[in-house]
């Protein structure tokens, strides 16, 4: 936010509105221009939706030990001692996301007993924020940029609720702003209408109702 960044042959200078230079931490990106091709597919819905299955197996490879059957999320950065102390959760969202915050919510409670409330983020960050620091709560942004969502996202972290995100883009503002992250390891989804993201949203939250029940 009210930052200038200038493209040359020679890099990329950044600054912000007083002009002061800055220095950005550089994040690589985890997919190629293959990615953002239609590969044969008459539209990039139709190629997405083909990508579904992939996106689940992403986010199951390497987060199942096969000897053992348990879980293991070793990136995710959300120690064992808060996961058994949540008394209550919020999953917060808006748009598409908010359908699978709906859904999160019946797993949720399902998988762990822990009572959980979902909100559009638009709506709850004008509300008066009863949360402690027993609360855990989610928010959910294929994006990681969805200004309603952050703005919720600060509104939590100032009631002291511990925070965790679940996106799709790394090095996006909700990832970076987040106690912990989790990503959906979609890919880039250039369809307007949502299909794998989607389906890598709802797939993390049953992998991270499936954690916490382990925990638990």
């Amino acid at each position: 936010e009210r930052e200038i960044a200038t493209i040359t042959k020679d890099g990329v200078e950044i600054i912000n509105s007083e002009g002061k230079i800055l220095q950005k931490e550089v994040v690589n990106i985890d997919w190629d221009e293959e990615m953002t091709e239609k590969s044969g597919y008459k539209h990039f819905m139709l190629k997405e939706i083909f990508q579904e299955t992939m996106v689940i197996r992403n986010n199951l490879e390497g987060r199942i030990n096969l000897s053992t059957k348990a879980l293991e999320l070793d990136n995710l950065s959300l120690p064992l001692d808060k996961i058994k102390e949540i008394e209550r959760m919020s999953i917060l969202a808006c748009g598409s996301s908010y359908y699978t915050a709906l859904a999160g919510k019946y797993i949720f409670e399902e998988l762990t007993g822990i009572p959980v409330e979902v909100d559009y983020s638009s709506e709850f960050r004008y509300r008066k924020i009863l949360l402690g620091k027993k609360d855990l709560t989610i928010l959910i942004s294929q994006s990681g940029e969805t200004a309603d969502t952050i703005a919720a996202l600060r509104a939590c972290r100032e009631a002291g609720s511990y925070i965790l995100a679940l996106t799709n883009v790394r090095g996006s503002t909700i990832s970076r702003e987040a106690d912990s992250v989790m990503y959906i390891k979609a890919g880039p989804e250039i369809g307007v209408a949502t299909t794998k993201a989607f389906i890598g949203q709802l797939i993390s939250l049953y992998i991270l109702s499936l954690y916490f029940a382990q925990v638990r």
